[in-house]
Parts: C-alpha cells; structure tokens; sequence
C-alpha cells in the first residue's frame, strides 16, 4: 500500500511539473480506508486469539477471574 502511495505522490508530481491536469484515484483512496478498517480488525482479532492462548496455557489454580473479566469488557 505504501508503495502505491509513494507511485501517486511522484505521478502527481510529474503531472505538476509538466504542467498537466492532474489525474484522480479515488480506487486508491478507497483501498486505503478499507485497509485501515481491516487493519483495526485483524487487531482485535490478534489480540483475542493472544488472549485465548494465554488462558488455555494456564493451570485452573493460576485463573483469575476477574482480571479475565475485566479484560473482555475491554
């Protein structure tokens, strides 16, 4: 995505530069929030399956309700 950026940014400049109307990408922009949206996704879902991991890797004695609790209220 970051390179698709870059590339807008320098053909952008070159239409300015050789004094030429400048051209739109509205596909690039709507990739761009959508890969935002989905980035804040797969961060939750990261940190439910680190969650998840971490619960099934302790002993029954070591569980501790409520901080288990207040950490899905989160």
């Amino acid at each position: 995505m970051e390179e698709h950026l870059a590339m807008r940014e320098q053909l952008v400049l070159a239409e300015k530069l050789f004094d030429m109307p400048l051209t739109s990408y509205p596909e690039l922009g709507e990739v761009e929030a959508s890969m935002k949206k989905l980035s804040q996704i797969y961060g939750v879902y990261k940190d439910f399956v680190d969650s998840v991991n971490s619960y099934s890797s302790m002993l029954w004695g070591e569980l501790d309700i409520n901080k288990m609790t207040a950490s899905t209220e989160e």
